[in-house]
């Protein structure tokens, strides 16, 4: 696990944040299309980051945290991808909004928290 690798996946998560936030607000159908994808695309990234992240010792504190990342970004994602956006584009935006800035916040504020403390054991 090296100190790029997690401040590529702190970048994208803000990324996919923003995008979600901004898709949130937006009425326009075309200009949803285009955030979405963008957290699409965001989002296969770091499916493919996290995984491939190895600590050098087993059974070290830094390997507890890699795992915990693994299972917060899992249930951050789920969330989002199965809860917020199809709300959202199902017309229901209140309810959207309410996880979205509700729970989903709290949770992505827990995988960002967890880069964080990788970054500073890095």
């Amino acid at each position: 696990m090296n100190k790029g690798d997690l401040e590529g996946i702190k970048t994208r998560l803000v990324e996919g944040r923003t995008a979600l936030l901004s898709m949130l607000d937006e009425k326009d159908k075309a200009k949803q299309a285009e955030y979405h994808a963008k957290i699409k695309k965001v989002t296969a990234e770091i499916n493919t980051m996290i995984p491939g992240m190895v600590v050098k010792e087993k059974g070290t504190a830094c390997e507890g945290k890699l795992n915990e990342l693994k299972e917060a970004w899992v249930i951050f994602r789920d969330g989002r991808d199965n809860n917020v956006i199809p709300a959202l584009l199902a017309g229901r935006v209140d309810e959207a909004k309410a996880i979205g800035t509700g729970i989903q916040k709290e949770r992505f504020a827990r995988v960002n928290s967890i880069v964080d403390g990788l970054l500073a054991q890095t």
